[in-house]
């Protein structure tokens, strides 16, 4: 049976193509598909800007619920851990954990099903957020604008039949930066440790981000956000740690220049400034480390 995340995932594709609403899938539950193997419950899409109302009326004429606007709801913050409920949460902490392979567990004081999972606790705000299945899942429909902004247009409006022929077995001309989430010849087979979980090979295809481009993606937007208050540097920590080249089967990525020196550096394949520099003997002589004092019992 097919995870219910990507399942969802699937289902609104169809839906956003179906009313030719020009998007991209993006977040933990894409990631999940090029890297470590994640399920937080939480689907987030990338939306042309000019076509969010367009995608939120469809999608509620579809089915789903009308968007969440509960003021207290915690995905209207970037940190979804915040010390106004840190205390109730230690007290919670076991009981919201699902054990592996279970479902998310509702909190019922903010609506999060995911925040027994440590590493999405921060999280953009959305232009707009759907609760599923009784917030067991989280649905959000983020703007180009503000998490694709590099991508033209144009590349990022591409329909799913254009780019499985660009992408077709042979191609001389492959698309820059999206594949289809049903693409095996891109994406990892799944069951190889530090992979994802490999290809939807029986969902319907989503277009989302090729590996190199995922990784450019979570640098650009950890340039961005370094040190901002919301701490979204430390989402994309989050997702640079479940992205690394980690050898010998995880795909190694081919980062645009400007990130190649960063990504050998997260990878430990960079040298560092000073044993470099003082390899070479250009530091003039180091300065001695300083005296440990010995303790007088």
């Amino acid at each position: 049976m097919p995870n219910t995340a990507r399942l969802l995932t699937a289902n609104t594709a169809y839906l956003l193509d179906e009313a030719k609403i020009k998007y991209v899938a993006i977040g933990w539950q894409a990631l999940d598909t090029l890297g470590d193997e994640k399920t937080p419950g939480e689907v987030d899409i990338a939306i042309l800007d000019g076509q969010i109302t367009d995608a939120i009326n469809h999608l509620v004429s579809a089915g789903f619920d009308q968007p969440c606007n509960r003021p207290n709801c915690a995905e209207f913050k970037t940190d979804r851990g915040d010390p106004v409920v840190k205390e109730r949460e230690r007290a919670q902490a076991r009981r919201l954990r699902p054990d592996p392979g279970s479902k998310p567990v509702l909190d019922p004081e903010s609506g999060y099903a995911g925040r027994g999972w440590a590493y999405a606790r921060w999280h953009g705000i959305a232009e707009a957020h759907f609760h599923i299945n009784g917030a067991d899942y989280l649905l959000s429909l983020h703007r180009k604008s503000q998490t694709l902004w590099w991508m033209s247009d144009e590349e990022f409006g591409i329909t799913k039949e254009d780019l499985a022929i660009a992408n077709a077995p042979g191609s001389e001309n492959p698309h820059p930066h999206l594949i289809l989430s049903t693409d095996t010849e891109r994406i990892p087979p799944r069951g190889q440790p530090y992979n994802g979980c490999g290809p939807w090979s029986t969902l319907y295809a989503v277009k989302i981000l090729n590996p190199d481009s995922s990784t450019d993606a979570v640098l650009f937007l950890l340039c961005r956000y370094l040190n901002h208050e919301g701490h979204l540097d430390k989402m994309c920590l989050n997702m640079i740690a479940c992205l690394k080249d980690k050898s010998p089967n995880r795909l190694k990525k081919n980062v645009r220049p400007e990130f190649k020196h960063l990504w050998d550096a997260f990878n430990g394949r960079a040298k560092y400034p000073r044993s470099y520099f003082a390899g070479r003997n250009e530091l003039g002589p180091l300065p001695l480390p300083p005296v440990r004092e010995e303790r007088q019992d």
